[in-house]
């Protein structure tokens, strides 16, 4: 369990770290959230408001990871 904590106390670090430096990630966040709400607000069905969400997290992940190689690389 403490390991599990650890992992993500990790991740939300990396997370606020990117957000202080990476304005394409505040934006991308900010966009997946208003697609996150009208998703729920709007008739949609299940695998629909999935294909929403699932497209979000697949914006920030390659987001996320070119600011790791920017770091890196720096």
């Amino acid at each position: 369990m403490r390991r599990f904590l650890n992992t993500c106390i990790w991740s939300w670090q990396g997370w606020r770290a990117a957000w202080a430096t990476e304005m394409s990630l505040r934006q991308w966040t900010i966009v997946n959230v208003l697609s996150a709400l009208l998703a729920f607000r709007l008739d949609l069905t299940a695998g629909e408001r999935g294909l929403i969400l699932l497209a979000g997290l697949l914006i920030l992940a390659p987001e996320l990871f070119n600011t790791a190689i920017e770091e890196i690389v720096d």
